[in-house]
């Protein structure tokens, strides 16, 4: 990880607030410090999307039997549609406040970070080969293909290689 610059701010916070900060930092085992920094770097990334992809947290116990109800074709389909839409509008909404946002900070800091639809590895040793570890299924795994073969086609025409299990998508980007 890079050696980042840091400056000294202070903030008036409940009482209450600080006390679950404190708890949060030891059951996290970080500093208060590194709790709050890592919650306000979250916040501040993920601001430019909150109007326009407004979550809903659903869990994977009820993901799973929405998942098996479907069909993979259309899974296939409306992944393909989605991740077009929705990484093209993210590049958008990112663009509007002055940021850029490139598809591995999309895997990385909006669908893993964020959405938590899976959890990436590798991004730091080889970011041209990932793993994206999730605990759903055969069916989830198709969806993230379909879902990340369109949003790359917002950036590229290169094709996306993937490899695909139950438990996680191996995707390899081409060389640029």
């Amino acid at each position: 990880m890079r050696s980042r610059k840091s400056a000294t701010r202070a903030y008036r916070l409940d009482a209450e607030l600080i006390e679950e900060l404190k708890k949060a930092a030891r059951r996290e085992g970080i500093s208060e410090n590194s709790l709050v920094q890592n919650l306000l770097a979250q916040a501040v990334k993920a601001s430019p999307l909150i109007r326009a992809f407004p979550f809903i947290v659903i869990s994977r116990r009820t993901l799973l039997p929405i998942l098996g109800s479907a069909n993979r074709d259309g899974l296939e389909i409306a992944g393909l549609d989605l991740g077009k839409r929705n990484f093209a509008l993210a590049k958008e909404l990112y663009e509007s406040v002055g940021r850029e946002l490139g598809f591995s900070d999309f895997l990385v800091e909006i669908l893993d970070k964020e959405a938590r639809w899976f959890e990436v590895e590798g991004a730091e040793s080889r970011p041209e080969r990932l793993t994206l570890r999730h605990e759903c299924d055969m069916k989830w795994s198709l969806f993230l293909k379909s879902y990340l073969t369109g949003a790359y086609e917002v950036v590229s025409r290169e094709k996306i290689k993937f490899t695909l299990s139950e438990s996680y998508v191996g995707i390899e980007l081409p060389a640029k």
